[in-house]
């Protein structure tokens, strides 16, 4: 994803594995991906950030599978590969127009 990144937008990657989440950072979006077995994880981060009033966008295997659950923690779902999508999304970020889908093609 940090090589997809636009110019222009800093991006942190942590892995919850290696490193605490920091729940209070001065995040202006949050993304997540996860996998079937890691989802219910993945769903408790994206609900406290966005109890925070902080943007969600979640994807992965299990929310390309699943769409319309994931939308329900997300403020915005990737479905299928994000390389392409991603770039995309932060320039209706942005402009403040996220969508609720971003399907790649």
């Amino acid at each position: 994803m940090a090589a997809s990144t636009p110019s222009g937008h800093s991006i942190e990657i942590i892995d919850e594995n290696y490193e605490p989440i920091d729940f209070n950072a001065d995040a202006d979006l949050v993304g997540i991906t996860c996998i079937t077995m890691t989802v219910n994880r993945a769903y408790e981060i994206a609900d406290m950030f966005h109890m925070r009033g902080i943007p969600v966008v979640i994807g992965g295997d299990h929310p390309s599978a699943l769409p319309t659950e994931a939308k329900q923690h997300a403020d915005s779902v990737v479905v299928g590969e994000a390389e392409d999508t991603w770039p995309l999304l932060l320039e209706d970020f942005t402009q403040n127009r996220l969508k609720p889908f971003y399907v790649s093609t």
